[in-house]
């Protein structure tokens, strides 16, 4: 698998397996808002005989009725995309007149002026005045009037405040607190909008002709909704329809029991009888009053509420399977990489055994053959130092659990520092230390090699007649061991890769110098594994490079 094909053929593993989860984790969601639109659609229309008789039998005009029905079913099973229709009966029989039924459009007009007859003016003042459509309008005119609304929401819940110059006109017939509307013009601040307006002689009582100036109009409509006007429309004729063949059903029901005699009726006028009706349910409650109504629901309502999470969640789905795709890609660039870069570094010192040993073979001066052992041994000496290093950094990345002591952070820096002191004063370096007695919990073998990879490192890069300054503070409840010294900045570019196993930010000076690269990876490994942290920087004239570890927690 090459390396530029490895995150493609991760993202094509990850992200399906991110899918199903998201896909199991959408379909509970929409089971349970399945599961709780059903309770919930189930306990307000179970309350529509409760509430229906509480309200209807407030009022005694069927007009009222009308505009109070008309209100209540559509705001009942609204949030589901559902609609409803609902009859009201005087009694327990249906030859006796039906005080009220549900309507398509209803307004409700308030703080009106009223001018009836010509000159005579009455103030009703903030009393509700009910307009009633329905009588007078054609289908398609109610598709008209719905699409007006939509456009014009502002319309829906009109209110014009003290300082507003602005009113709604309606003129039609009015029969007490009821208007049947002819014509309807809102005058706004903007200019006039005419919602309404039909010929005068579809008016059925001009001689109850009235003009309405309100400041307040409110719009409540079965057509104004989820879905489309001509949607609603079509399903609440249907609603109509089942109403209409229940109605049928129970005077058929009605006439077979009055044959049977009167006396045979009694104990049968109540009880409730259902008509099965696809995609919804038609209900007749023989009480007093009673009440039939039937419904739809939007049968996407379970999806309902669910975009926004849905398109977030899919989001963060593609988004962890592309991460998780990069991390792994990642990964395994980096292994290839560590394997390329230590079969390298074990390249060399094998090829110099091998050409050593084959020179032995032939016959040598004695002199010679010394020599050659001699190299032989270094680079064997070589290979198991990179080979213990590899094995001490792959310990320190698994997590392989160290030995715990308390250590004075002091000594085994100290002693590091005068090991490296022949080494210094060979290569004219002064050696600077401000050491503190700073106490941590940790492998005394892991935190001296750490050290010693640090001063190391900075001894070998330190220029001629410079210095190399170690300084051990504590600062809160951090250790910080810090490694400077004089000498040719590192290049920017390499410094995010200088704790990279084998990375040499001068492969040419790396050699002549030594080392295989290893050693700031050890001191990387090293500082983790006891909860701490390194970095590396340059300075002015020259390296510095931070160890922080966390302070030993009796010394807190």
């Amino acid at each position: 698998m090459k390396d530029k094909w490895l995150f493609g053929r991760f993202l094509g593993r990850t992200l399906p397996v991110f899918l199903l989860l998201w896909g199991v984790m959408m379909g509970t969601l929409v089971y349970n808002n399945y599961r709780w639109g059903q309770e919930d659609i189930s306990r307000r229309v179970g309350g529509v005989q409760t509430g229906v008789r509480r309200m209807v039998q407030s009022v005694s005009q069927t007009q009222e009725n009308n505009v109070a029905l008309s209100e209540y079913a559509e705001e009942l099973l609204e949030r589901y995309g559902g609609q409803m229709v609902l009859r009201c009966y005087g009694g327990t029989g249906l030859d006796e007149t039906a005080p009220g039924r549900s309507q398509l459009l209803v307004g409700f007009a308030s703080r009106v002026t009223v001018r009836e007859g010509g000159s005579k003016v009455v103030i009703t003042g903030p009393d509700l005045l009910y307009l009633l459509f329905d009588g007078v309008l054609s289908d398609e005119e109610q598709l008209e009037l719905a699409h007006n609304l939509r456009e014009r929401e502002d319309l829906m819940h009109f209110f014009a405040g003290e300082e507003q110059e602005s009113w709604v006109e309606i003129t039609g017939e009015k029969d007490g607190t009821f208007l049947i509307p002819q014509r309807i013009v809102f005058h706004l601040e903007e200019g006039e909008f005419t919602l309404l307006d039909l010929p005068s002689e579809r008016m059925e009582r001009p001689w109850l002709s009235a003009t309405v100036q309100a400041r307040y109009m409110e719009f409540s409509s079965a057509l104004v909704g989820p879905g489309t006007p001509e949607g609603r429309l079509k399903t609440f004729r249907r609603l109509e329809g089942r109403l209409d063949a229940a109605e049928e059903v129970d005077k058929r029901l009605e006439a077979v029991r009055r044959q049977r005699g009167d006396e045979e009726l009694e104990g049968e006028q109540y009880g409730v009888t259902m008509y099965p009706a696809g995609g919804g349910n038609t209900v007749r409650y023989w009480d007093s009053p009673s009440i039939a109504y039937s419904y739809e629901v939007d049968p996407r309502y379970p999806f309902f509420g669910l975009g926004l999470a849905g398109g977030l969640t899919l989001l963060t789905a593609a988004a962890l399977a592309v991460f998780t795709a990069h991390i792994q890609a990642k990964s395994v660039r980096r292994e290839r990489q560590f394997t390329r870069a230590a079969a390298h570094e074990l390249k060399t010192p094998l090829a110099v055994l091998r050409t050593h040993a084959e020179a032995l073979r032939e016959e040598i001066a004695p002199e010679k053959r010394d020599e050659y052992l001699e190299i032989m041994l270094d680079e064997s000496d070589r290979m198991a130092a990179q080979v213990d290093g590899l094995l001490d950094l792959s310990r320190l990345e698994a997590g392989v659990a160290l030995g715990r002591e308390e250590i004075c952070l002091e000594e085994p820096v100290g002693a590091v520092l005068r090991r490296l002191e022949p080494a210094a004063q060979a290569k004219g370096v002064r050696l600077e230390e401000k050491l503190a007695p700073v106490w941590v919990s940790g492998d005394r073998t892991q935190l001296e090699r750490m050290a010693e990879e640090l001063c190391a490192n900075a001894l070998k890069y330190c220029s001629a007649g410079g210095a190399v300054r170690v300084s051990l503070v504590r600062e809160g409840k951090q250790a910080r061991l810090t490694v400077e010294n004089d000498g040719a900045p590192i290049p920017a570019k390499a410094l995010p890769h200088l704790w990279e196993p084998f990375y040499k930010a001068d492969p040419a000076r790396s050699r002549e110098q030594g080392g295989a690269g290893l050693g700031l990876a050890l001191v990387k490994a090293a500082a983790q594994a006891h909860g701490g942290w390194c970095s590396g920087e340059n300075i002015p004239g020259g390296v510095r490079f931070t160890v922080s570890l966390p302070v030993l927690q009796s010394q807190g």
